[in-house]
């Protein structure tokens, strides 16, 4: 989590599980970002309500 904004990282601390899903209330970081955040990380709070964080992910069946 060292690579994510302050605001963010205050906000999810302790919330990020080792393992299992995650799902994450976006409104509650709205009134943390700042300005002087980056372009994304606006669009991705703003742009979206929640957040479901999947830890690891495979496909029922193979892609080929």
């Amino acid at each position: 989590m060292e690579e994510l904004l302050p605001e963010f990282r205050a906000a999810v601390e302790g919330q990020i599980p080792e393992e299992g899903w995650l799902l994450l209330d976006l409104r509650a970081l709205r009134p943390l970002i700042s300005g002087k955040a980056p372009e994304e990380m606006k669009q991705l709070v703003f742009g979206y309500g929640l957040w479901v964080i999947v830890p690891e992910a495979l496909p029922l069946t193979p892609l080929n």
